[in-house]
């Protein structure tokens, strides 16, 4: 998301406040924006953000890819972690394409760990895509999200 100021008087200087979701990172990331002008020598810059996100709650893989080669149905999943010392708590909060795939959430290590199930359920070879939203017992992190789209090869 970005504002910025609209008008700048030639020769003045001008503000930009840019924002940046992290939410579904959690690594090193390089975000640009590029700023249109009417400065015959500068119509176009680009601006670069670089950030380390370090997030105490981990979802690997963010996107899950459900495959079904040759007409067999697999399986696809993600892993939940955390490294606070809170234990973790999840409840479903929504999912957009529940006539597609079904998912269940298994916990591995009590409130550190859990591993999402998604398998795909419709008799359609349409591709599809959608979102898991996640609620969270943390304050700070209140929502998960992981993104499911379909691959037929």
């Amino acid at each position: 998301m970005a504002d910025y100021d609209k008008v700048i008087a030639p020769g003045g200087s001008g503000r930009i406040f840019i924002s940046v979701k992290t939410d579904a990172y959690f690594s090193p990331i390089v975000k640009r924006a590029e700023v249109m002008s009417n400065d015959p020598e500068n119509r176009l810059t680009t601006l670069q953000i670089k950030a380390n996100v370090v997030n105490y709650v981990k979802i690997a893989p963010p996107h899950v890819y459900i495959r079904k080669p040759g007409g067999t149905i697999q399986e696809a999943s993600a892993t939940i972690s955390t490294d606070k010392k809170t234990l973790l708590a999840l409840e479903a909060a929504s999912f957009n394409i529940p006539e597609k795939v079904k998912y269940t959430i298994e916990e591995i290590k009590k409130g550190k760990q859990f591993k999402v199930i998604f398998s795909h359920i419709a008799e359609s070879e349409e591709a599809y895509s959608g979102v898991l939203i996640l609620k969270t017992n943390y304050k700070d992190k209140p929502r998960l999200r992981i993104f499911v789209k379909s691959r037929f090869e």
